[in-house]
């Protein structure tokens, strides 16, 4: 695996974390328990 390929699934990886964090954080409600599927 190629060097750049593989930075670059870390970070894609890296920002979906911080999104999906930041995402629940913001949708954070009392009715809703656990992440929508």
């Amino acid at each position: 695996m190629d060097p750049v390929i593989q930075v670059v699934l870390i970070g894609l990886v890296f920002v979906a974390a911080a999104y999906g964090v930041f995402w629940l954080s913001m949708r954070e409600k009392p009715h809703q328990k656990g992440p929508p599927r």
